[in-house]
């Protein structure tokens, strides 16, 4: 999206930082609904409240911002403190998720190496190699191996190009909402 196009979806605060700005009734519309009893520090975000964030954060890109949040009366700076508490420490649990799965990726990815390295070597200086002059089952098998190391390291390529980076952009994503300023104001 074009800076013109940014400009004209934020707001702006005199220094330029572009204004992520959420006009809520309650504070208990920032929170899920299953979590009523809940203290407000271990309740879980709206996930429409949520979802409305990332998208924003998403389309300003690089951009700098702040987040918003407008209540139609005044709050103590207690309940200030936790709004903003709850939502650093959500998003640091979605990019700790993040950072899990990419952890697992990165495992999955090296032991597919590992076995394609073995596989290549097998197939070149295992055993099968002379004796699949002898018999044509050998041979194929030999074949196989070769074909299985090549599927094997085109997993690990295909990793690397396609799935690591969507899982580290999210994380980067979340990282970035976590250590968002939040301004908690009255309209």
């Amino acid at each position: 999206m074009s800076h013109e196009l940014i400009a004209k979806r934020y707001e702006r605060d005199p220094d330029g930082t572009l204004i992520i700005d959420i006009a809520i009734d309650s504070v208990n519309d920032l929170y899920n609904e299953f979590d009523k009893k809940a203290v407000f520090r271990k309740r879980e975000l709206d996930q429409d409240f949520v979802d409305y964030l990332i998208e924003c954060v998403t389309e300003i890109k690089e951009h700098n911002y702040f987040i918003k949040i407008s209540l139609p009366a005044p709050l103590e700076d207690e309940c200030k403190g936790r709004i903003k508490t709850s939502i650093c420490n959500y998003f640091v649990y979605l990019k700790e998720v993040e950072v899990l799965a990419f952890k697992k990726e990165v495992r999955k990815t090296l032991l597919l190496f590992l076995f394609g390295i073995c596989l290549i070597t097998l197939s070149i200086f295992g055993p099968l190699e002379r004796l699949a002059e002898q018999a044509v089952w050998l041979k194929v098998l030999q074949e196989g191996i070769v074909i299985a190391a090549w599927v094997t390291l085109w997993q690990v390529f295909a990793a690397l190009i396609f799935e690591w980076q969507p899982l580290w952009q999210q994380i980067n994503l979340y990282r970035r909402i976590s250590s968002s300023h939040v301004e908690v104001v009255t309209r």
